[in-house]
Formats: C-alpha cells, sequence, structure tokens
C-alpha cells in the first residue's frame, strides 16, 4: 500500500488482500466464505475511501494498516480489533466525505 507512485487500482488491490488475508488467518470459516461474496462490494467501498488524493491521510492509511499488522504478530487480539475499528471507521468517513484529521 506504501509503494511509492501505486496507482488507485493497486491500492485497493492491495488494501483487499490485506483485509481477506486477515479474515484468512482468523480460521474462521464464515468469514472465509463471505470474503469472496463480499470482495466486489470491498473492492467498491474501498476504492470510494482511498486517501490516495492526500499524502497526509495516505501515510496515516498506511500506518493505521501496519498498526493492525503489528498487534496479529504480537498476539495482542484486543489491540487488533481496536486497530481495525479505526481503519474501518475512517474508512466509512472518508467514503461518506466527511473530513478526517489524522
Amino acid at each position: 500500500m506504501g509503494e511509492p507512485g501505486i496507482s488507485q487500482r493497486e491500492f485497493v488491490h492491495a488494501d483487499l488482500n490485506f483485509h481477506l488475508a486477515i479474515a484468512e488467518a482468523a480460521g474462521n470459516p464464515f468469514m472465509r466464505s463471505i470474503g469472496t461474496l463480499i470482495e466486489v462490494a470491498l473492492v467498491a467501498a474501498l476504492s470510494r475511501s482511498s486517501p490516495l488524493d492526500d499524502p497526509r491521510s495516505l501515510a496515516h492509511s498506511i500506518a493505521a494498516h501496519r498498526a493492525i499488522a503489528e498487534a496479529i504478530l504480537r498476539h495482542d487480539a484486543d489491540g487488533a480489533w481496536a486497530a481495525m475499528r479505526v481503519v474501518i471507521d475512517e474508512g466509512i468517513s472518508r467514503a461518506a466525505g466527511r473530513e478526517i484529521d489524522p
């Protein structure tokens, strides 16, 4: 997600794969089964909420996603949940056109 010059399509693909990988790693069969069903909706939502047009928001989004991955690596379920909540809430706000103060 943080590659210099990343395109909108590449960013959305990386973001989608990040979230699908977490769902897969969770080992929850329900999450695995709905992952493919909601992929199209996720791509649309991630495209609409992409922070690529604002370098500050992009850096913040990358750091927020990194916080999720680091919490997972530490086996910190509460930290991962909190970090994921930040990413989801901010994505919803961006998609709705609301300002986010990173």
